[in-house]
């Protein structure tokens, strides 16, 4: 989004698609995933309160629904809205969670993408050891997964173990 009238039209076409979704089907999975979109617009754009009761929503939601890859999505999304609002407690928190329950199926990509956007999370909150153990594990799973490789080499920069870095990266 570049400007204020593409997120309005953004905004006014995923609103319209909810309305639609709602009056003339009955995939609550569609309607849920068109309502992400929003909440994520609204936190791309700052409008954390939008995207908080969107979010919350949602995750109560799918709760009732059981499905638990959309679910642990929401949790992630509402991660990062917290983190915005400086909340790093919380934030951990809530993608904690997303990996409690995604770690539940049998769902490798989803586990994986979880605990990346965990690592992140920890690497915000400067507990960087683990964030670098959490990568590493996620390497260890999915040795092709080149943002866990830089996450992990920036953790442990970031720790101050720069041999464990650069050897991270090789």
């Amino acid at each position: 989004l570049t400007d204020f009238r593409e997120f309005k039209e953004g905004e006014y076409y995923l609103k319209n698609s909810i309305k639609i979704l709602e009056q003339h089907t009955k995939n609550i999975q569609s309607e849920c995933l068109t309502y992400r979109v929003l909440g994520a617009l609204y936190l791309q754009t700052n409008q954390l309160n939008k995207a908080e009761q969107i979010f919350k929503g949602l995750i109560d939601k799918l709760h009732e629904l059981k499905d638990t890859n959309l679910i642990c999505s929401n949790l992630l999304y509402y991660s990062t809205l917290i983190k915005q609002r400086g909340d790093t407690l919380r934030t951990l928190e809530m993608s904690q969670k997303a990996i409690n329950l995604i770690q539940k199926q049998n769902n490798f990509h989803s586990l994986i993408a979880t605990k990346r956007t965990h690592g992140l999370n920890l690497a915000d909150a400067k507990k960087y050891k683990e964030a670098a153990g959490l990568f590493k594990a996620v390497v260890k799973a999915d040795p092709k997964c080149i943002d866990a490789r830089l996450g992990e080499a920036e953790a442990l920069g970031l720790s101050g173990n720069h041999p464990a870095a650069i050897k991270a990266l090789t």
